[in-house]
């Protein structure tokens, strides 16, 4: 499947994005993490797939101002080069829709993960270090 140039896009784009789930995923799999430090990963987290998509404005920035990855423009432009034809130009364009598509909805599911302020108020609290103390 990966002989495939678009899929290759694909797989150049997700991985690294997988790659930073798997990270925030491992902390909270830890016995003895602190709640509040898990919590202030996960709006880490969440702030950095922001930044990739979306001003400070709140506004969505335009396809190409996107931060699809350094390794994924890469192999575009490779892809591009290589080919230098409008189905190229046309297949990456699809491509980057669909990555934005996807960056887009791994904002809204991690944003649909995060405590509230409340919450995370006294989460320090249930740490076992605190309550063994």
């Amino acid at each position: 499947m990966l002989l495939d140039k678009v899929n290759y896009l694909y797989f150049s784009f997700a991985t690294p994005i997988v790659q930073e789930f798997e990270k925030v995923n491992a902390l909270f799999q830890q016995t003895s993490a602190d709640p509040h430090e898990l919590s202030s990963e996960l709006i880490r987290h969440h702030q950095s797939l922001l930044n990739r998509l979306y001003l400070p404005n709140g506004s969505m920035k335009s396809l190409g101002d996107i931060d699809f990855g350094l390794k994924f423009v890469r192999d575009c432009t490779d892809h591009f080069e290589k080919y230098k034809s409008s189905t190229a130009h046309h297949d990456i364009q699809c491509v980057n829709k669909r990555c934005q598509d996807m960056l887009r909805e791994a904002v809204d599911q991690t944003g649909a993960r995060l405590p509230s302020a409340h919450e995370t108020k006294n989460l320090s609290k249930l740490s076992p270090k605190y309550v063994l103390s």
